[in-house]
């Protein structure tokens, strides 16, 4: 039995950010008779996504040379202070961990060019966000856009059995989304763990 499953931009994140081990496991291991795919919108929300980490952690970097700074002025040259050498520590590893945020980001797309496939923004949906969107509040357009892309394809695939993985239930677990799910028959998830479950062993 062959399977779809959709992800989306939350997904890439998490695997790059190292926060969801889970994803990248289903990814490398999943059987060929499961077709995992991402609207291509979440290509660029990823590369934003790591524009905004690289400036917060930016931002983090900089206070925390500052208090270390502040530190080793505060204290007598003949001691050593435990509180600059718990700072130098904390940045040492926190540099380490900034300048390899891009290479994770790489390397989840390398996986993902080898095991997923793009959706694109085919002619009619970004009308469909605009005029008629199924999520309407504020700063949700782009998430619309993600879930129009995937009820296009899932609109042609309705006799195969589909699946939506997402941890972002604010948006996704909505009711008029739920809704739409049941209309496509696309199963909803939004732990990795239950994914994990889903696929054959």
């Amino acid at each position: 039995m062959s399977l779809i499953i959709y992800l989306e931009t939350n997904a890439i994140v998490s695997m790059a950010l190292k926060r969801d081990f889970v994803i990248e496991q289903v990814l490398t291991n999943a059987p060929n008779n499961i077709r995992f795919l991402i609207p291509n919108v979440c290509y660029l929300e990823a590369l934003i996504a790591l524009e905004n980490e690289e400036k917060r952690r930016k931002l983090f970097l900089n206070s925390l040379l500052i208090e270390l700074n502040e530190a080793r002025r505060n204290y007598d040259l003949s001691e050593r202070n435990p509180v600059v050498t718990d700072l130098e520590k904390t940045l040492i590893s926190y540099e380490k961990s900034f300048n390899k945020l891009k290479g994770n980001f790489a390397n989840v797309f390398n996986l993902l060019d080898r095991k997923i496939e793009w959706l694109k923004i085919v002619p009619g949906i970004m009308q469909q966000t605009l005029n008629n969107p199924i999520l309407t509040k504020n700063k949700e357009t782009r998430d619309d856009l993600i879930l129009q892309s995937i009820f296009h394809h899932a609109q042609t695939n309705l006799n195969k059995t589909k699946i939506f993985f997402s941890t972002n239930i604010n948006q996704f677990n909505q009711p008029q989304v739920r809704e739409k799910f049941a209309e496509l028959k696309i199963t909803y998830l939004s732990k990795s763990d239950n994914l994990i479950n889903i696929i054959p062993r």
